[in-house]
């Protein structure tokens, strides 16, 4: 599943898209640095971690973790 571009409106997450999930599926929400928080270098490096773990979940190597 592609991540979701959400927002914090009158205290509640809110998706920008909408989504279709089946009721009640649990989510897992990390909060994104403020833009100001990271270099353009912190930025690729991140970047460039989560293609390799893109990458090798593709391939396999990995699975997806369920609570």
């Amino acid at each position: 599943m592609a991540p979701m571009k959400a927002h914090v409106i009158d205290g509640k997450i809110v998706v920008d898209e909408p989504v279709e999930m089946p009721e009640g599926t649990e989510l897992y929400v990390v909060q994104v640095p403020l833009e100001d928080e990271m270099t353009d270098e912190d930025r690729a490096e991140l970047n460039a971690m989560l293609e390799e773990s893109f990458q090798e979940l593709a391939e396999g190597k990995w699975e997806w973790f369920h609570c």
